[in-house]
C-alpha cells in the first residue's frame, strides 16, 4: 500500500510539471486575445472567462496560483465595465501598457516648423524605408544609424508600436548618388542634433511613461555610446531643447538638456552631460554633484565653479534668478525695491577627472594658524587663499569675507544676530576700494560711502544713524579674538587628479 501511494504521488508530480509550460502558454495566449482581439459584448466576455476557466482546470493547472487569480480578477473587471456600458476597447487591462502620450512632440506639431526641409538623423540601425506609409508597401532600403535624411511631411497614417501610435514621416535622403523620396515610422528619427568634429550626438525621447530622453554618440553609423536622462515629464514640455557647451577642459565635451514651460518664473528642468571621448557621465545622478542650477566656469574655462547670485531685500539674502527666470511678485526685479547689486558666492569648484566631476575640497582652519604679514593673510607661511567667516554665540555668520592670494578681495559681508546684513563692504588687494554701506536692522540703508586705498572720496547717502564706530581692520583685531565662532575655509590646491 505504501509503494502504491509513492506511486500516485510520483505521477501527480509528473502531470504537475508537463502542466505547467501549458498553463504559462494559455496564460500568455490570452493576453494576446485581449490586447488584439477582445470580445466586444457582454455574452461573448463571459464566454472567454468560462472558456479560461475550464481550461486551467482540465489541463492540471494550479488554481491557487498568482497568475490563475490575477487573470481572473482581471476578467471579472473587464466584464464588469462592460456591463456598465463601458465600450471594451476603452478598458484597461494592468498588464497592457496605456499609450504613451507623445501628443507634444515634434512629429505632432510639425505646423512649428516654417521651413518646407529640415534635416533630422535616423535614430536606430537598419530602419526600413517604404514607398508608401504601409508596412504593407515595398522596402526601398534600410538606413543606418546617424543617417542624414530631410523631412518632407508628417503623414496622417500611422503605426502602432507597443500600443502607442506614431505618424509615417516622408523623408528625403542621399543614396547612391541620387535623392530618393520614401516613408519611415516617426519613433526611428532623433529629435535633436548636434555635430561636434567627426561625433554625432543625438537626442531622442525613450518613448517611455515616465518621459525620459536618451542621448546616443555616433561615429561613422556606429553607435559607440549612449546614457539615459533622468529627467521626467519631457514631453509634456515640448520637447527637449540640446545645446553643446564650449569649454576648455581637456577630451570632453559637455551638453545641456534642458525642458521649459510656459509659466512664471523659472520653469526648467536642466541635465549636464559629459563626453569623454568613450563613455557618457551625468551628473544629475552623482549624489555629490549638483549642476542642475547655478554653476559657470572660471575665467578659463578649465573648471566649473558652483555658486549662488544673491542680493538683499529688506535686509534679507535672497537668492537671485536672472530677470527671464524671475518670478514675477516672489522677489523685486527692480532696482528701486533693492539696492541693485547682485553678489555672487562660490559653493564649490569641481574639476573633471576625465571620467568625472570631482569637488575641489575646502578645509577648515583654527585662527591661531593663521598671521598677517605686511597687509596679506598667510597659512603655514603660504599665502592663504579662502575665507575668513566670523559667527555670532547663536552659530549665524556675523561677517564673511574672501581672500585671493592673501589679500582681501571682493565684498565682505558683515550681518545683525537676526542674520539681516548689517555692513557691505568693497575689498581690493587688502583694502577698502568701493562702496561701503551701513544698513539698520530693520534693512533701510543708512550710509553708502566710496572709498579708494582707505581713503573717503565721496559721500553717497550720510545718516548718523549708525551705531557702532567703524575703523580700519588690522591683524591685531583678528587675532585678539581668541572665541573659537571664528572659522577659516581654505581653498585645497589640486594639481593634478588621477581617477
Amino acid at each position: 500500500m505504501r509503494y502504491l501511494v509513492l506511486i500516485c504521488f510520483f505521477f501527480l508530480c509528473i502531470n504537475f510539471l508537463q502542466a505547467q509550460p501549458q498553463c504559462k502558454k494559455m496564460i500568455n495566449d490570452l493576453k494576446l486575445k485581449l490586447k488584439y482581439d477582445r470580445p466586444q459584448d457582454f455574452d461573448l466576455a463571459m464566454k472567454e472567462a468560462q472558456a479560461f476557466s475550464t481550461n486551467w482546470m482540465l489541463s492540471g493547472c494550479d488554481r491557487s496560483s498568482d497568475e490563475f487569480i490575477i487573470m481572473s480578477n482581471e476578467l471579472s473587471k473587464f466584464i464588469g465595465s462592460i456591463r456598465n456600458g463601458v465600450p471594451a476597447n476603452n478598458f484597461n487591462f494592468s498588464f497592457i501598457d496605456p499609450p504613451v502620450d507623445i501628443s507634444n512632440l515634434w512629429f505632432n506639431n510639425f505646423s512649428d516648423y516654417t521651413e518646407i526641409d529640415f534635416e533630422k538623423y535616423i535614430y536606430q540601425d537598419d530602419i526600413n524605408v517604404r514607398i508608401a506609409p504601409t508596412t504593407d508597401s515595398p522596402i526601398i532600403t534600410s538606413l543606418p544609424i546617424g543617417k542624414k535624411v530631410m523631412i518632407k511631411e508628417v503623414t496622417n497614417e500611422k503605426y502602432s508600436i507597443n500600443n502607442t501610435e506614431y505618424p509615417w514621416i516622408k523623408i528625403s535622403f542621399y543614396h547612391n548618388s541620387t535623392f530618393l523620396d520614401g516613408f519611415v515610422v516617426a519613433k526611428f528619427i532623433a529629435e535633436e542634433s548636434i555635430l561636434v568634429n567627426d561625433h554625432l550626438f543625438l537626442i531622442c525621447p525613450q518613448y517611455n511613461h515616465e518621459q525620459q530622453y536618451q542621448i546616443k554618440a555616433i561615429k561613422n553609423n556606429k553607435e559607440i555610446g549612449k546614457i539615459n536622462l533622468l529627467n521626467n515629464y519631457g514631453y509634456d514640455e515640448g520637447g527637449a531643447y540640446f545645446k553643446h557647451i564650449k569649454n576648455n577642459i581637456n577630451n570632453v565635451e559637455i551638453f545641456h538638456v534642458f525642458w521649459c514651460i510656459g509659466a512664471c518664473g523659472r520653469a526648467c528642468d536642466d541635465e549636464y552631460v559629459f563626453w569623454n571621448g568613450t563613455k557618457f557621465y551625468n551628473p544629475t545622478a552623482d549624489n555629490d554633484i549638483n549642476l542642475s542650477y547655478g554653476w559657470k566656469f572660471n575665467d578659463s574655462k578649465t573648471k566649473l565653479i558652483y555658486l549662488n547670485d544673491f542680493f538683499f531685500y529688506n535686509g534679507n539674502k535672497e537668492i537671485y534668478y536672472d530677470e527671464i527666470d524671475m518670478a514675477d511678485g516672489d522677489y523685486p526685479q527692480d532696482e528701486d525695491d533693492f539696492d541693485g547689486n547682485i553678489y555672487t558666492e562660490i559653493i564649490s569648484e569641481l574639476i573633471w577627472t576625465g571620467q568625472k566631476l570631482k569637488k575641489i575640497i575646502t578645509k577648515n582652519e583654527l585662527l591661531k594658524n593663521l598671521e598677517k604679514k605686511s597687509g596679506r593673510w598667510y597659512l603655514n607661511n603660504r599665502l592663504y587663499s579662502g575665507y575668513i567667516i566670523e559667527k555670532w554665540p547663536n552659530g549665524k555668520i556675523k561677517s564673511k569675507k574672501t581672500i585671493k592670494n592673501g589679500y582681501e578681495n571682493g565684498p565682505q559681508f558683515e550681518f545683525f544676530e537676526n542674520e539681516k546684513i548689517r555692513c557691505i563692504t568693497n575689498w581690493s588687494n587688502g583694502k577698502w576700494n568701493g562702496l561701503k554701506t551701513w544698513y539698520s536692522d530693520s534693512g533701510l540703508i543708512n550710509e553708502v560711502i566710496e572709498y579708494s586705498d582707505w581713503k573717503e572720496i565721496k559721500i553717497i547717502k550720510k545718516k548718523n544713524i549708525v551705531s557702532d564706530s567703524f575703523h580700519f581692520p588690522s591683524n591685531k583685531d583678528y587675532l585678539n579674538n581668541t572665541d573659537d565662532n571664528l572659522e577659516f575655509e581654505e581653498e585645497e590646491e589640486v594639481d593634478e587628479v588621477i581617477d
